[in-house]
């Protein structure tokens, strides 16, 4: 058996988002198909739909976007079969560049909502951990930094927790990607390759991590789907790690940051024979300082 980390980035544009997030959701190989069944089965018994076949996908951004919240709670809750009938007459409305109704809306809404629900729910269910790093939105990379070629400090941070989480299952690990633009892949394998073949921690954990990271396209995989999702709601919504100050939305941290926080993995860790306590999502105040100037 082997665990899959599937993973996307948040916030990378540097506009609305606070912080910037890469991270994902990382489950046991064995149980990933029954875990993109259910995930099937409840998208199309929440929405009555894929919604694939309306050229949309399941996002963070889109599920939880404030608006959708506002649509939710505008009417009572729908019955199963008038949510799913307003989700597909929101949607083909959409599609058609008409404006849904009132009562669609409101079924869009609550199908959202309830999907994200749903998620985390089949996650933790399927015994799935998420892991995260993060930088503040305004950390600029110094004019001297001359490691371009090397991950990052916050980076290499989720490789050393994902290494932990796997050396603690005593099974190995493989890195599954959102294909984003062609050249941007392309730096970050460079920056993988180059932190598990030229580093002494690199090495270790390619004990464990697969150190050649597959890329696929997030609108034709669930599971970069769901880590989108998740790393969405750590972005907007979450702020258990040390120094995360930033403003959260309050709808989302109400309402999953407890899911997201018992979904994080900790673990353990020995330096200078004191044992010190990992947790798998973690912010990051200086990125690009190097261990030798620490």
């Amino acid at each position: 058996m082997s665990y899959l980390l599937f993973m996307d980035e948040s916030g990378h544009d540097h506009k609305n988002m606070n912080y910037e997030v890469r991270g994902g959701i990382s489950i046991a190989s064995v149980n990933v198909f029954n875990f993109l069944k259910d995930i099937q089965c409840s998208e199309e018994k929440i929405f009555g739909c894929r919604l694939s076949e309306f050229k949309t996908e399941i996002k963070g951004s889109k599920l939880l976007e404030k608006e959708r919240f506002k649509w939710a709670a505008q009417d009572k809750k729908l019955s199963k079969e008038d949510r799913q009938k307003g989700c597909r007459r929101f949607l083909t409305a959409c599609l058609e560049k008409r404006s849904p109704t009132r009562q669609d809306f409101t079924a869009f809404g609550q199908a959202s909502l309830e999907m994200a629900d749903t998620i985390l729910g089949l996650l933790k269910k399927y015994k799935a951990k998420v892991f995260a790093c993060l930088i503040e939105k305004g950390v600029k990379k110094p004019l001297n930094f001359e490691f371009d070629d090397y991950l990052r400090k916050d980076h290499v941070f989720l490789m050393e927790i994902f290494a932990n989480f796997l050396a603690r299952q005593r099974e190995d690990g493989l890195l599954i990607m959102d294909q984003c633009e062609k050249e941007y892949d392309k730096k970050f394998k460079r920056q993988l390759t180059n932190y598990f073949s030229k580093t002494i921690s690199g090495q270790q954990h390619a004990n464990w991590i697969v150190p050649e990271p597959l890329f696929i396209e997030s609108d034709i995989n669930y599971l970069i789907q769901v880590a989108d999702v998740c790393i969405y709601i750590i972005n907007t919504g979450y702020r258990r790690s040390q120094g995360m100050h930033a403003p959260a939305r309050s709808e989302i941290q109400e309402r999953y940051e407890n899911k997201i926080a018992r979904l994080q993995y900790k673990g353990y860790k020995t330096i200078k024979g004191q044992r010190k306590v990992l947790e798998s999502i973690k912010l990051h105040k200086s990125p690009y300082q190097t261990r030798k100037k620490r």
